[in-house]
């Protein structure tokens, strides 16, 4: 966390994975909804398959990114939570 001149806190979140991972249950089950009686998928809207949650994919991010800078805030943290974690570059 930083702090700028007019003593507003800034904290960065990396968006890594945000879309990709269920803001409900954390699984990394999302799969794009088919239009019924076509092959074609919309890519604005997900499915969560483990717990069953429709989201649209801009909203789904934006919950993680929110739920990743409560997680750092709190615990005055600059690594996000585990599932949003980029493996290590070794």
């Amino acid at each position: 966390m930083q702090t700028i001149q007019w003593g507003i806190e800034f904290v960065y979140v990396d968006e890594y994975l945000t879309s990709q991972i269920c803001s409900k249950c954390k699984s990394k089950q999302l799969n794009n909804i088919s239009i019924i009686g076509s092959k074609r998928r919309v890519h604005s809207v997900l499915k969560c398959e483990s717990c069953g949650t429709v989201w649209n994919h801009d909203v789904n991010s934006a919950l993680n990114i929110y739920g990743i800078f409560v997680y750092k805030s709190k615990y005055d943290n600059e690594s996000p939570p585990l599932p949003f974690k980029r493996p290590s570059e070794d």
